[in-house]
């Protein structure tokens, strides 16, 4: 639990104490503000877990500048690079770290391109992987219907296609990263790259 303290004292040692504010809460609340929740979040969390968020509330209209302005110095450099791998296009938090896990394997990736016949891919992988993240809804029928149909459209246009589920990606990052990097390596050695119009 995070909570704020401006004389930075708690009676648990199951708490994390902040004891800076930047931008008040409402009045007679006990919350934090948005922004207040946001840098501390910058500050405090795992990389991808604060990107995740950051990300999230960008999405939402929350001026990244604002946050940005509000962490100045040498001291902040780290959260200040997590403002910077803030991407566009990601659809959901699954296509989040499945675009960050693989540009930290050093592979180009796009978020959300469109191929006509196919649609928006989740996460196109040096132009000729599309790496597609499932959530629980591709478990209906009529989704899982639909993703066959796409699968098929982008491989006759000569993508490779894999699908990956929350425990691939959250649970096994590592196997999923190595069959990626594994399958962009097979189309580099085939020469059989797919062009984008």
């Amino acid at each position: 639990m995070h909570i704020y303290r401006a004389d930075g004292r708690y009676g648990s040692e199951r708490a994390v104490v902040h004891r800076q504010s930047w931008v008040p809460r409402e009045p007679r609340s006990h919350v934090a503000s948005r922004a207040d929740t946001l840098l501390h979040v910058i500050r405090c969390l795992p990389e991808l877990e604060a990107l995740i968020v950051v990300e999230s509330a960008a999405r939402q209209g929350f001026s990244l500048d604002f946050l940005r302005e509000r962490l100045p110095g040498r001291r902040n450099a780290s959260s200040r690079r997590i403002l910077d791998m803030v991407g566009s296009g990601a659809d959901s938090l699954l296509e989040i770290l499945v675009r960050e896990q693989l540009r930290r394997a050093g592979l180009r990736v796009e978020a959300q391109v469109y191929v006509e016949h196919v649609g928006y891919m989740d996460v196109l992988v040096e132009g000729c992987v599309d790496v597609e993240t499932d959530g629980r809804v591709h478990e209906q029928p009529a989704q899982r219907a639909k993703d066959y149909r796409r699968d098929r459209s982008a491989q006759i246009q000569g993508f490779e296609v894999l699908r990956y589920t929350y425990a691939d990606i959250v649970e096994r990052p590592h196997e999923m990263v190595a069959e990626v990097k594994a399958a962009v390596a097979r189309r580099r050695a085939r020469g059989d790259l797919p062009r984008l119009p």
